[in-house]
């Protein structure tokens, strides 16, 4: 199942200090491949400036963002980044305290645009093993994502830099109401 949800900026509300709300969106639902999902969504963008997109780190999306898109901001999810580096921290460092207080440091530094320095970090590291096997692909997925990654230019810029509406909406539409008994709605589409 694809979602995505597109909304203007002026939609975004502070409901308190820690938690926005979006009171005006559209989505954008497929199940089924990425491509026909981009095909249903191209139609709903197209026509709007200033471009900014939030995502984890799905190639086949960046690719086709760089491909329609590519004066767009692109900003790749605070939050998946911070998820791949307590991974691999807990791989890598026995210590709790010291992995605490490594993962604080690389934190500080992303949200400092600082993204080049936590993966030079990362590759310098002697690992083996598991850890030998995530510092790899941390490092494929920061160095394919640098540009995506400059949080405290995006911040700066009053601009999202996790994708909490996204997972919002995945929770409420495809969790919620899809899912619930008496749904139907979904098998009818499949079986068409």
């Amino acid at each position: 199942m694809k979602l995505g949800r597109v909304f203007a900026a002026s939609a975004l509300l502070a409901a308190s200090a820690q938690r926005n709300f979006i009171h005006q969106s559209q989505y954008v639902a497929h199940l089924g491949d990425h491509h026909t999902f981009l095909e249903k969504l191209s139609p709903q963008v197209d026509h709007l400036t200033n471009l900014v997109w939030i995502a984890d780190g799905a190639q086949g999306i960046w690719d086709w963002i760089e491909q329609y898109y590519p004066d767009s901001v692109q900003i790749l999810d605070y939050y998946h980044v911070k998820e791949r580096l307590c991974d691999f921290a807990l791989e890598a460092f026995r210590d709790q305290a010291l992995r605490k207080e490594w993962v604080g440091q690389q934190e500080e530094l992303l949200l400092e645009d600082q993204a080049e320095t936590v993966l030079a970090s990362i590759a310098l590291m002697s690992c083996s093993g598991k850890a030998k096997q995530l510092q790899k692909s941390i490092c494929t997925y920061y160095q394919h994502n640098l540009k995506r990654m400059r949080y405290k230019t995006f911040r700066q810029k009053e601009l999202l830099i996790g994708s909490g509406p996204m997972e919002a909406a995945h929770r409420h539409v495809i969790q919620h109401r899809l899912k619930r008994s008496g749904q139907h709605g979904l098998r009818k589409e499949r079986n068409k």
